[in-house]
């Protein structure tokens, strides 16, 4: 299966998986912007000092054109974000829209949609009894960070798991990539084309 099909397919900026690249990515870029700004005030700082204490008027020259490259460093980095906005109209207009993922990729965000997912394919689980429905719960439920949740969660699949067994309840065909036509939301639907992508990648 294509790639770009797979990502398109998924709902990415309300997916826990993919928002906590985007979450990374802003943390990182936080920094950026904050570091090197400050760094390039005191290197231009070092550069005039230099000028000012040497009558050399080659090595003014040297400086002045290495101050005036850092500034001109900085003034692209600033232009950075607008760079990106630009890009992300672009796709917007082809139906592809990085800004909500930018607004939901928070850790607040990401553990509400994560315990969510977790509870509704269970679910899930609970309505098919099928072997891969409980495993893609299991892979939901084991990304769960709050303790609490993910105990109760879990005694509710290990319930589950044993009430299957118990009634040695078959497979019902179901495939590895499940198909639609189920009464999951489209969404869950497509989180769970990626859970069994992302074991399959693997």
């Amino acid at each position: 299966m294509n790639l770009w099909y797979i990502l398109d397919a998924v709902n990415y900026c309300n997916n826990p998986e993919i928002l906590k690249v985007f979450r990374y990515g802003k943390i990182i870029a936080n920094i950026i912007f904050t570091v090197v700004p400050i760094g390039m005030i005191v290197m231009l700082m070092v550069d005039f000092s230099k000028n000012i204490s040497t009558n050399d008027s080659n090595v003014q020259k040297a400086n002045l054109k290495r101050a005036i490259k850092r500034i001109v460093y900085c003034i692209v980095l600033f232009l950075i974000p607008y760079i990106v906005s630009l890009f992300n109209n672009i796709l917007g207009s082809l139906g592809v829209d990085y800004a909500d993922c930018l607004k939901n990729a928070t850790e607040e965000y990401i553990v509400e949609r994560t315990n969510t997912m977790a509870a509704e394919l269970l679910a899930i689980a609970k309505e098919e009894k099928t072997t891969s429905s409980i495993e893609e719960a299991a892979y939901a439920i084991s990304n769960v960070t709050d303790a609490d949740i993910k105990d109760k969660l879990q005694a509710e699949l290990k319930q589950l798991r044993e009430e299957v067994e118990s009634q040695n309840y078959p497979d019902g065909g179901s495939s590895a990539i499940p198909t639609p036509g189920s009464k999951e939301s489209d969404f869950l639907y497509q989180y769970r084309i990626q859970i069994q992508t992302t074991k399959v990648m693997l």
